[in-house]
């Protein structure tokens, strides 16, 4: 409600960028130099086609880009670094955003936030038949996703022997994005560029 008694409350729209800042943005938190921008933009716009992010509206016109878009971008290109394909960075994020959402989008006091995963993507190679959609899932390939701010946390929700037995393997083998951190450097970077631009 307004501080005035009668007024109507003032709703704002989120704040949004223009592509020049996030891109800026996003080079600096993922250390891409200047002279590599061509290769760069070349990524965010494969990501864009693939639709992890919004398109462009058409010609002569420009998108506003929402932390949720550039967040969900800074998000695909931690994947690429480890190797990942693009198709599979989308379906990754399609299936996964609403619990890697709220968890990125707040900004949080304590411990750091982190994205814990266990690729196991060789399946992809695999006959199209045997392999995972939407109304066959289980295939051989998959990546498991947990949001964590320690390890211990993964022992702790394995209470039973088969819930061991089926987490010893992602000891063997996992990534984390620490997505505290990914924030901070985002929001600080956008923040910045985004005055060097006004």
């Amino acid at each position: 409600m307004s501080q005035f008694q009668g007024e109507a409350a003032i709703v704002t729209e989120p704040e949004t960028f223009r592509y020049a800042v996030v891109e800026q943005a996003l080079m600096s938190v993922h250390g891409f130099l200047e002279r590599k921008r061509g290769a760069f933009r070349a990524r965010l716009i494969h990501f864009q086609r693939l639709r992890i992010v919004p398109t462009s509206p058409g010609k002569g016109r420009r998108i506003a880009y929402r932390r949720e878009d550039i967040f969900r971008w800074a998000i695909a290109l931690e994947f690429a670094e480890f190797g990942m394909d693009p198709t599979e960075i989308k379906k990754i994020l399609d299936m996964n955003w609403l619990r890697i959402a709220p968890v990125f989008l707040e900004e949080r006091e304590g411990a750091d936030t982190y994205l814990f995963f266990h690729p196991a993507l060789l399946g992809r190679l695999s006959r199209e038949e045997d392999r995972e959609t939407s109304l066959k899932p289980g295939a051989p390939y998959s990546v498991t996703i947990a949001i964590i701010s320690d390890l211990t946390e993964l022992d702790k929700q394995a209470e039973i022997d088969q819930a061991w037995t089926s987490l010893d393997p992602l000891r063997a083998r996992y990534g984390m994005i620490n997505l505290s951190r990914l924030r901070q450097k985002l929001e600080e970077n956008l923040i910045a560029f985004s005055q060097v631009r006004s």
